[in-house]
């Protein structure tokens, strides 16, 4: 694993001087190198330098990068982050304790879940890194996959970026506003973003199809102390701070 060392040095010294682009095509390569490190799985080495990197591109500075340029580093986060979580995974048996990289930015859990296991105080899942929030996934959210898909258990990626990385605050203020709503007086939204990804331990390994569920997926969100909203102000309706 010489040249994802090679790789993650490279976006870990100095991620400022990067591209939009640029940054986007490291990630993606890193991805791809996660996910051939699914055969072996990811050690502490890999999974360190891979949580760096994806650390020094989500701090770096963005303001010269386009909007456009802000949805392929996000892709390219997503795609990595799901490629580390599998990779952690390789070789896990439904039940086993699950495994967790904590980093400034990006923090991931990635565990197999018998699906029997699922369902009341069973199907809560913790933040990931420890964080505020967390998942409630019941177990008839698997009841119409295909056989085989979920036989030896499911895996679940749990993984918080400490900002919404697809597009400017100011922009998600402006879309939540209509341009002139209530929202205009809480100052940027500033959320962290949530991604749970549910996929099945068949050959595949592929995100599972969950739709038109009798009980709901529940992710509960971190907001502001004393329900205040993360961009200043004061909240007005539960509808701004909740």
């Amino acid at each position: 694993m010489q040249a994802s060392g090679t790789l993650t040095a490279l976006l870990r010294a100095a991620p400022d001087i990067l591209t939009g682009p640029s940054r986007a095509d490291g990630l993606e390569q890193l991805r791809d190198v996660l996910r051939a490190a699914r055969a072996d799985g990811a050690g502490p080495t890999l999974t360190a330098n891979a949580l760096g990197a994806l650390d020094a591109v989500l701090g770096a500075d963005d303001s010269r990068v386009f909007e456009a340029e802000r949805r392929a580093i996000g892709a390219a986060v997503a795609g990595s982050a799901e490629a580390l979580g599998g990779a952690l995974l390789t070789g896990a048996l439904a039940g086993e304790a699950g495994a967790t990289a904590v980093g400034a930015m990006l923090n991931l859990t990635a565990s197999r879940v018998p699906v029997g296991a699922l369902g009341g105080d069973n199907g809560t899942l913790s933040a990931p890194g420890g964080g505020v929030g967390g998942a409630f996934v019941p177990a008839s959210a698997f009841d119409a996959q295909p056989a085989g898909r979920t036989a030896a258990g499911v895996d679940v990626l749990y993984y918080t970026v400490a900002y919404n990385l697809y597009a400017l605050p100011e922009a998600q203020l402006a879309l939540a506003s209509g341009g002139d709503g209530d929202n205009a007086t809480l100052g940027a939204l500033s959320s962290e973003l949530v991604a749970l990804t549910l996929s099945g331990t068949d050959a595949s390994g592929e995100a599972l199809n969950v739709s038109r569920l009798a009980e709901p997926i529940l992710v509960a969100l971190r907001r502001a102390a004393g329900g205040a909203p993360s961009g200043g102000g004061a909240c007005a309706s539960d509808a701004q701070c909740g």
